[in-house]
């Protein structure tokens, strides 16, 4: 596929200082806060939405400590469609508010509301807000589930107060990329002046950032996605799968910094207490242990390592693991790179010990542990 550099990347909206921090056993310090922010800085992420005023005066704090920092990209914050939430919000010193109406039935149903209440209180609660914050946006909740005739009106309704943006969320996850894709097109159709944010959630299907490109292709202008996926249940879309999807896959002319990720997700897990676990961050992704793979790669890294991925996210090339599928050429071709050489047929006695030791270790050996390995066939030989 040609690359077309006149596709102009999305905004993204990445929403790990909120979303990310609502995932099950995590809490970032303020110091954390302000690291990851500056991180996302560095990374040129638009906006960045922070924390859920709320909870109360320790949360405020916080989100405003971080805002005051003055970094340079857009700072929002969530609140829901209450006068109380957006009091909370106007002190933390944000830029933006977004404002999350349910607009599936049955969420309407268990919070003990109706179309009516949308109908009645949005014109009030978006000319509250807009007294204070220099931008204004509406999030459907639920809007994967909801009443297409219904969420057709609700956007029309929030063109009509003149919103910043509409956030559309498939906050059960279960759309895919080709529903995705349709929703937000029909949506463009409808309304095709309003800007849309595509908020995607893992659960059920763990098909997040899949449908948030869907969503990008079919028009929607902002994006919001999590550093690690990190987030509430099964988690959100990922920043960092994103990015690069964007300019390796879908061939967008993209601004960030994307030497800056390796870093940045590493950060994230450790002040999350949760492991790396995305193929961006696999500690193996970039090794090659199957033959084919290994002699392939000795004349073109780029072979079955996408692109120089590796140097994008800011990682080093990592060295072949050798085991039961390994062949002698990436083993002497392995060598060669650390300046030594051996003969095929030491190569082939090599792996069978090689072999032998990953059985009773368990795990790949060590540059020290293959320098053994040779000394001890050398002498044998």
């Amino acid at each position: 596929m040609e690359k077309n550099w006149f596709k102009m990347s999305p905004s993204i909206i990445d929403t790990t200082l909120r979303d990310g921090e609502q995932a099950p056993g995590v809490v970032f310090s303020t110091k954390e806060k302000i690291a990851i922010a500056s991180f996302l800085e560095q990374l040129r992420i638009d906006e960045m939405e922070i924390g859920i005023p709320s909870k109360g005066y320790k949360e405020i704090q916080s989100i405003r400590t971080v805002s005051e920092q003055g970094f340079r990209l857009r700072t929002s914050t969530w609140c829901r469609a209450l006068k109380k939430d957006i009091d909370a919000a106007r002190k933390t010193g944000v830029d933006g508010i977004n404002i999350s109406y349910p607009v599936a039935d049955m969420q309407l149903k268990a919070i003990g509301k109706d179309w009516k209440w949308i109908y009645e209180s949005m014109p009030k609660i978006v000319q509250y807000a807009k007294n204070y914050f220099k931008y204004v946006s509406i999030g459907a909740q639920d809007a994967s589930l909801a009443n297409s005739e219904s969420l057709n009106e609700f956007l029309h309704y929030c063109f009509n107060l003149h919103v910043f943006r509409v956030r559309i969320s498939d906050t059960v996850g279960i759309l895919n990329p080709k529903s995705a894709y349709q929703l937000i097109s029909e949506l463009k159709k409808i309304v095709p002046l309003i800007p849309l944010e595509y908020h995607g959630h893992n659960d059920s299907l763990g098909l997040a950032t899949a449908n948030t490109l869907a969503a990008i292709e079919a028009g929607a202008e902002y994006a919001s996605s999590t550093v690690n996926g990190l987030g509430e249940r099964a988690g959100n879309a990922v920043t960092e799968e994103l990015i690069l999807a964007l300019y390796l896959s879908s061939y967008y002319k993209v601004k960030y910094q994307t030497k800056i990720i390796n870093e940045l997700c590493r950060y994230v897990a450790d002040v999350s207490l949760k492991s790396l676990s995305r193929p961006i961050n696999e500690q193996m992704v970039l090794t090659n242990k199957t033959d084919l793979y290994s002699k392939s790669n000795l004349t073109e890294r780029n072979i079955y390592q996408l692109h120089n991925i590796n140097l994008m996210a800011g990682r080093e090339k990592k060295d072949f693991v050798f085991g039961k599928h390994s062949g002698s050429n990436a083993l002497i071709a392995f060598f060669k790179s650390k300046s030594i050489t051996i003969s095929k047929d030491v190569a082939i006695q090599m792996l069978e010990n090689i072999e032998e030791m990953n059985g009773k270790l368990n795990r790949a050996l060590s540059f020290d542990e293959l320098r053994q390995l040779l000394y001890t066939n050398v002498m044998q030989h």
